[in-house]
């Protein structure tokens, strides 16, 4: 099978592990050598309840008592290292590098409902979603101020 084949169809041993498995997420990240394809690493993300019971209902009585909890969204676009980090008995799989502390940053900085870009990332989706700068900021762990953008909210229609 080639390389456009298993794009367009999906291939059956991962849509096995996907039904069978309960896989909720799988990223192909192609190889290339030489301008060739020689291969993908397969990242696969089992689906996991982020909370469990005693904080749901930490967070429904929160509710209760009038408090807002909020949610606000950093994205940020570039390298990454992921991988397994740690040692034998006490390791874990993680993403780091540049792009993960920008966007971990940017999420920090961002309000309820707000989505903060980094440069890369709000001209990686202008056509589709418009975005307005918010000035430079300094972020811990960064060198250089960074600009960041704000998703600007869509026309209706």
């Amino acid at each position: 099978m080639g390389e456009s084949e298993l794009n367009e169809q999906g291939s059956p041993v991962v849509r096995s592990m996907v039904d069978e498995s309960g896989l909720r997420s799988v990223l192909f990240v192609p190889l290339v050598k030489d301008g060739a394809w020689i291969g993908n690493i397969t990242l696969f993300r089992r689906e996991i309840s982020p909370f469990d019971p005693s904080e749901i209902a930490l967070c429904r009585s929160w509710k209760r008592m009038g408090h807002r909890l909020g949610f606000g969204v950093g994205v940020s676009l570039g390298y990454a290292t992921v991988g397994m980090a740690g040692y034998e008995g006490r390791s874990k799989y993680t993403a780091s590098g540049t792009a993960v502390n920008v966007a971990a940053r940017l999420c920090d900085m961002a309000g309820d409902g707000e989505i903060l870009l980094s440069a890369r990332a709000a001209i990686a989706v202008e056509d589709d979603f418009p975005s307005l700068s918010t000035g430079e900021v300094a972020l811990k762990g960064i060198r250089e101020p960074v600009e960041v953008f704000r998703l600007a909210e869509r026309a209706a229609g």
